[in-house]
């Protein structure tokens, strides 16, 4: 019996030692996967996986917690929101149910970090302000972070006032609670800062004071940064100094790698060519800027969709848990009734006020599941439109965008093969440069628009010149023209003001315009004429073309030819999407349509909005 005892207390011992050096190799690969965090994202992934595996179930659980707050982490900077989201929620509720104030405190920062990605500003702000609100040990430096991230949503807003007083009351706490990192990161937002407000010499000296600092500076930092310095020479004329740096940060973002990154330094070193004259290294540098671009918004427009997803995970989890209280309530109510069935078995009038109180509960039970049935009927009608009207607008934003680009490709294309002489080569970038600030303009509108139609389409009139927005559609499309050799005259009696949707009249021009360009023959002119009637304004678009059959003119205007009918992959065929937006447009502005033609000659479109 002694033997055995002594057998199981070195048993023991052995245990509870193998145990104390898990827990600390747990501690030692997070303390190393958060130290190359910013430095090798593949490591730090490799240090944190070794903490996984030596977690067991019987270790106390703020250990799993502290693992799941750096695969959040990770996750983050990697930019998978969905997935942050998650690993951020179930630290959040370890540490909880563990009142550990100072980590409840980083998650409500972490979870502020993944709304802000997504561009959810005002949840992000009411996140950082209630990790600032918790008094803990390390408020201080933990509220370094807080106040950096709230500088940088007031920075996006263009608030730079308040965005620079955020960020000083950051770099202080940063100071003193000796927060490297984040003060490394405030002398890179400086810097952006200063070349935002045109404070270019002031920004030079945060860049130069970032890579004097006495302490390494990690890879992201040196990206930022690098490219803060060739924004600054190249503001100052220096395009040598510019080119270097804006080579080597885009050295440092490939090796990140960061997307980001990568496409805003092409886009500095196309502008930089294009001061050099070297028109083709520009564009060069402008397509890989824009495959980086492209990648951004769709990882971007991926991720939100993540996000939507994980809330309707958690809506539906939510009304799951309900849905079980409800049943267990049932089951509970319907236990507690075979008891009292057992013991009214022997007073036959109290079996028979059990049974209609029994029949009541099912009839309220119905009514109420009737209830649930039709609100959740309506709510998928509501989903299904929401459904239509997103089809729709990327639709719309395909279609409006197809012109002015194809433009601008036939235009580089032609370049290309030395269709032109160095001069005309000259006036064609200035053309191009003005074609693609207006192109950027109409899809800053039209991404506007499209977020305000979300919910299904809205019509906000208001007051409208329409000259403006016709010269705006017509300098849009200019480069169009001018490939056919197409003269486009606006012919307006007196200026006039009429009550419609800006948006919905940008591009029922747009289209319109389009479709005469399109459909033109070469060398020939296109008329815009506005003229004031008795009850209405009449706007005509007249081209010299192939024009339209008497046909084709009836099914345009049949009332079956809807815009529910638009389907994304017919944005290519012919005028069909364009010429039934633009009725469907007039329609919830109280305008019609109208058309008349003469095959192989000529086509008026004229669009009729009524007088107040």
């Amino acid at each position: 019996m002694k033997y055995l005892s002594v057998i199981l207390l070195i048993l023991f011992s052995a245990t509870y030692a193998q145990n104390l050096r898990e827990i600390d190799s747990i501690k030692i690969y997070l303390q190393k996967s958060k130290d190359e965090i910013y430095n090798d994202k593949k490591q730090a992934v490799k240090y944190l996986n070794k903490a996984k595996e030596f977690y067991k179930p019987s270790y106390v659980e703020t250990y799993l917690a502290d693992i799941e707050y750096q695969t959040g982490v990770i996750n983050y900077i990697t930019a998978d929101y969905k997935e942050s989201l998650e690993h951020f929620l179930k630290a959040l509720e370890i540490y909880q149910r563990n009142n550990k104030t100072s980590d409840i405190a980083k998650c409500y920062t972490g979870i502020g970090l993944v709304e802000m990605g997504i561009e959810n500003t005002e949840n992000a702000r009411k996140y950082f302000i209630k990790s600032l609100k918790i008094k803990h040990p390390l408020s201080d430096r933990m509220n370094t972070a807080n106040l950096f991230n709230l500088g940088i949503l007031q920075m996006d807003a263009k608030q730079y006032d308040s965005a620079q007083y955020y960020f000083r009351k950051s770099y202080q706490l940063s100071l003193k609670s000796k927060r490297i990192d984040t003060e490394q990161m405030l002398l890179n937002r400086f810097g952006q800062l200063k070349l935002e407000t045109n404070e270019i010499d002031s920004a030079f000296y945060y860049y130069k004071k970032l890579f004097n600092h006495t302490s390494p500076v990690s890879n992201w930092e040196k990206t930022a940064g690098h490219r803060g310095l060739a924004e600054y020479y190249l503001k100052k004329g220096n395009l040598f100094e510019a080119e270097k740096n804006a080579k080597i940060a885009l050295g440092l973002a490939l090796q990140i790698p960061s997307k980001w990154e990568v496409y805003k330094c092409y886009e500095i070193l196309g502008e930089i060519s294009v001061l050099n004259n070297n028109p083709l290294k520009a564009y060069e540098y402008l397509k890989l800027h824009n495959i980086y671009k492209d990648s951004v918004v769709n990882e971007n427009t991926i991720r939100k969709i993540k996000y939507l997803q994980l809330q309707e995970k958690e809506n539906e989890n939510q009304r799951l848990a309900l849905e079980k209280e409800q049943i267990e309530s049932e089951l509970k109510n319907y236990r507690f009734l075979l008891i009292f069935i057992v013991f009214v078995s022997i007073v036959l009038s109290l079996v028979v006020y059990l049974y209609k109180k029994q029949i009541s509960m099912k009839n309220q039970h119905a009514t109420e599941l009737e209830s649930i049935n039709q609100t959740i009927a309506v709510k998928n009608q509501k989903l299904t439109e929401i459904n239509q009207t997103k089809s729709i607008l990327l639709s719309v934003l395909s279609h409006d965008l197809k012109s002015p680009l194809a433009g601008i490709d036939q235009v580089l294309t032609m370049s290309q093969h030395d269709f032109f002489s160095e001069e005309e080569k000259k006036n064609l970038l200035v053309q191009l440069q003005s074609q693609v600030k207006e192109t950027i303009n109409m899809l800053n509108n039209m991404i506007h628009w499209a977020q305000s139609q979300k919910e299904g389409f809205i019509t906000n009139p208001s007051i409208i010149n329409p000259e403006t927005i016709i010269k705006n559609v017509i300098n849009n499309l200019k480069l169009n023209a001018e490939l056919k050799n197409i003269e486009i005259k606006l012919v307006i009696g007196h200026p006039i003001e009429f009550t419609f949707d800006p948006t919905h009249f940008q591009i029922i021009m747009q289209n319109l315009l389009n479709n005469a360009i399109k459909f033109s023959y070469s060398n020939s002119p296109i008329h815009i004429e506005i003229t004031s009637m008795a009850h209405h304004y009449h706007i005509h678009v007249k081209d010299q073309g192939m024009g339209l059959s008497i046909q084709q003119m009836e099914k345009i205007l049949s009332e079956k030819y809807q815009i529910d009918n638009i389907q994304y992959a017919d944005a290519d065929k012919s005028t069909g999407i364009g010429l039934t937006l633009v009725k469907s447009l007039l329609q919830l502005n109280r305008g019609k349509l109208e058309i008349s033609s003469v095959p192989n000659k000529l086509t008026v479109f004229t669009i009729c909005i009524p007088k107040e």
